[in-house]
Parts: C-alpha cells; structure tokens; sequence
C-alpha cells in the first residue's frame, strides 16, 4: 500500500503536552519531535493558555537541548486569546509576542507593516525563525 500523503499541513497539537511527565525531560522531548519529524509531521500548534505557557516552556527547553530540530519544524501559536481586554492594543500583544518567542526558544525577524492587510482587520502577525535557521520559519499570530 502507498504512502497516504497531504497536500495541507498535519498540525500537531501540543495543548496537553505539560500532562505527559516523561515530556518534562527536554531530551526526551526532543527525541519525540525527532520522531514525528522522520513521520513527515514538521508542524506543531501552540497557545499560552496551552498548560499556562507551560507547553510552549517544555517545547522551547527541547529546542535549546537539540537547536537543529528547529530547522526542520514550524510553529503555529497563538496570544493573549482569553484576553477579556481587546483594547488593550498594540503594546500588549508586543509583550505577549515576546513572552511566546522566549518560552518557544525563537526570536522575532520581521513585523509586517501597514497595508498587508492584516492591521486592519485587528489581527497582527509576527513571523519568528530559530537560531541558525536561514529563513522564517514560523508564524506566531496573534488576535
């Protein structure tokens, strides 16, 4: 039988990631995305509500303990989404943005400026890579 394959990203969601002890170990952790990696599954879904940022921490530990998996994975997160303070505006999420990238182990590159479409409709984006990575690699997407 033939390889099913998808023309659409499988995103894996890493919702309760922190209920898993034997995941606490960053080792352990990186041998599991290494696992799902050699499967053909390279996305992961994230939110700092997911654990209380918890997962997002376990999954950037990972990262730091094996960096080069970071070139071969994507990340989709998203921020401050049970914020009862929609108005709080830009600032906030700035900060939201940051906390997300420091506990997933990446670092902002690019900000997309006005007329992309995406400030006006309230959403803002933010497109993060690893370290050693060449290009973007992820999106963070905040509400």
């Amino acid at each position: 039988m033939a390889a099913v394959t998808f023309d659409v990203p499988f995103v894996l969601g890493m919702m309760r990631l922190h209920e898993a002890q034997e995941m606490h170990q960053a080792s352990h952790l990186a041998d599991w995305i290494e696992a799902r990696l050699e499967q053909g599954l390279h996305w992961f879904d994230h939110a700092d509500i997911y654990g209380n940022g918890a997962c997002e921490t376990l999954f950037g530990q990972a990262l730091r303990a094996r960096p080069a998996l970071a070139k071969r994975l994507h990340v989709v997160t998203k921020a401050s989404i049970a914020n009862d303070n929609p108005s709080a505006g830009g600032q906030l999420m700035q900060g939201e943005v940051s906390r997300v990238l420091n506990r997933l182990a990446g670092e902002l590159v690019s900000t997309p400026g006005a007329g992309d479409g995406q400030r006006e409709s309230g959403a803002h984006c933010r497109y993060a890579q690893w370290s050693g990575s060449p290009a973007p690699r992820s999106l963070v997407r905040t509400a």
